[in-house]
Parts: C-alpha cells; structure tokens; sequence
C-alpha cells in the first residue's frame, strides 16, 4: 500500500469516528422541550407550562424561559418534567438551557401559550340595607362590566338560594332567631367566558314590632265584625297583658293570652262579661294593651272601642 491509499484510509475512519461521536451525541443529549396551551381567568388557579427534560441528561438541569421575549427568572431543577405556576400571558419560548455536563442550546424545541381572560367587575345595588318584620323585601341589582351568563344568590336567612336575575327577597325572619343581626348575602356570578366572581353584603335585621286593632265591633251573631281581635308581630307572646274597662271604671274583660285575640287565628273577644258571661251593653268601652318588644322594650297603649249591636 503506497503512502496515498494509506492516508487516504485514515481520513475514511476518522470521519466514520466523527459520524459516530456526532450519532453518539446525538442519541444521548439532553433535551428539552417546552409545552402547554392553557386559559384561566384572571382571579382563578395558575396556568401551567410543562419543561420537559427528555433523553435523560445528567441533572441538574438550568432553564432560562421567556415570555413574549421577556426573559424570566432562571429554573434550576433536578425533575425530569418541571411545571411552571403562572398568571402571566403571553408566549413562552426557552431562551438558555443546560445539563449539569453540557450546554444544550440545540437541544431546545416547542412552545407554550397562555392566555388569560378578566373577571367580570360587579357592583351590587339595594333597595335598602336594613330590614324589619314589618319591612322585610330588599330588591337587588347587579351591574357588570361583561356580559352575565348567570346569577346564584344566597340571601342568609336559610331561604333556597336560587339563580333568578336581580331579584327581590322577601326575608324570613318569622323565627326571630335573627332579630337584631347582620344577614350575608352572598351572590356568585358567571360570564359568557366561565369566568366567575363573587360579592357579598350585610343586611341587617331591625327589630321592631306593630299591631292592629279595630276602634269597634259588633258582636250580634250576623258573622260581619262579631268579634274584637288584632293583628301583631314582634311582640314577646308572654309579656302581654290586654284589659278592658266600662265607662265607670270596671273590668269587664281581660287576657293575657294573646292567641285568644289573635286575627289570624280566627279568635277575638265576643263582647261578654268576664265576670258574668253576659253580652255587655252597647257602649264606649276604654282598653289598655301592655307588653314588650323582641329586645325588651315595655309599652303601653290605650284606647276606646265602641261595642254596638
């Protein structure tokens, strides 16, 4: 073999050498790809972009990200799929990556997208922020700065929440078990892109009390105002004491049942004697009514009532 052909057979298994050194590299460099498409809305949970670390380089691995060009702080991580926690949009890219052995820069590939859509911005009106036995409806109103897909309320007072738009709430506060409290409201809205919010509002419960009862009566038997009742709430049942006098000064009828001349119970004084059961004379009688509020509060109240047959 002349000196030629030997070199000539050199330069051959060097460059087969290189090719496998170069398939050899090839086959075993770390690689990174990165990847996701995720929307959230802005007051939501994180998006997530995925780093993940293919071919198994020798860790740990260094990550420089950007998002729209803008690079980000550097990742240095030991996992062979890394997860990126973010609210920011844009587009991410890798901009630097290596192993602990090697530089990878062409070993990075894929990118990642995000993209994250604003809450709707409500704002809560009433009709009135205070609310009482004898006034319990609020009326409420909600604007929005992006179209509302639905509503769902929840009034406090143990009522059914419901998904009716800008409702009116009749409160239930017949149990007086909130008298004198703060009812939260609370709304959840949702818009067009499944984007939600919440707001909430205190209503407060007022305690107060009224009744009801006529000036007259007629207790002839001609079922048309036979009987002297009223109408009341806010009233404690035990606190009540009702008293009626003649003109000389006489007790002629007494009670301190208040269910015994309660309108909606169908009861009411029939214009008898207490002492003689006997149906009184047509006359201007004068009554006086004591008993206390929800918080305690003692009254007393006066008046005439005409018994004519």
């Amino acid at each position: 073999m002349n000196l030629q052909g030997f070199f000539y057979i050199c330069v051959v298994k060097r460059y087969i050498y290189f090719l496998f050194i170069l398939l050899f590299n090839q086959l075993n460099a770390q690689k990174v790809v990165i990847y996701g498409q995720d929307t959230i809305c802005s007051n939501n949970g994180a998006a997530t972009v995925f780093l993940d670390f293919q071919n198994k380089g020798i860790p740990p691995y260094t990550v420089v990200y950007s998002i729209d060009n803008i690079p980000q702080d550097t990742i240095i991580t030991s996992l062979n799929v890394y997860n990126i926690k973010t609210k920011i949009p844009g587009t991410y890219l890798i901009e630097y990556f290596s192993d602990a052995v090697n530089n990878g820069l062409d070993s990075i590939s894929g990118s990642a997208f995000v993209k994250v859509i604003h809450k709707p911005s409500i704002q809560l009106f009433v009709s009135n922020d205070t609310i009482s036995i004898t006034s319990p409806k609020v009326s409420f109103h909600v604007t929005s700065d992006k179209v509302l897909k639905s509503q769902l309320w929840d009034f406090g007072d143990g009522s059914p929440i419901t998904n009716k738009n800008n409702p009116t709430h009749l409160y239930s506060i017949e149990n007086q078990t909130n008298l004198g409290k703060y009812l939260l409201s609370d709304l959840v809205v949702e818009d067009l892109d499944g984007c939600f919010d919440t707001i909430s509002y205190y209503i407060f419960v007022e305690t107060d009390h009224y009744f009801w009862l006529p000036n007259s009566f007629s207790p002839n038997n001609d079922n048309k105002n036979d009987k002297f009742c009223l109408y009341y709430d806010g009233i404690r049942d035990k606190s009540f004491l009702f008293n009626v006098f003649s003109s000389d000064g006489s007790l002629v009828y007494s009670t301190k049942d208040i269910d015994k001349i309660d309108c909606n119970l169908q009861k009411g004084w029939t214009g008898k004697n207490i002492k003689s059961d006997k149906l009184l004379l047509p006359d201007v009688y004068i009554y006086k009514l004591y008993f206390q509020d929800l918080q305690g509060w003692k009254y007393q109240k006066y008046g005439k009532i005409i018994l004519s047959l």
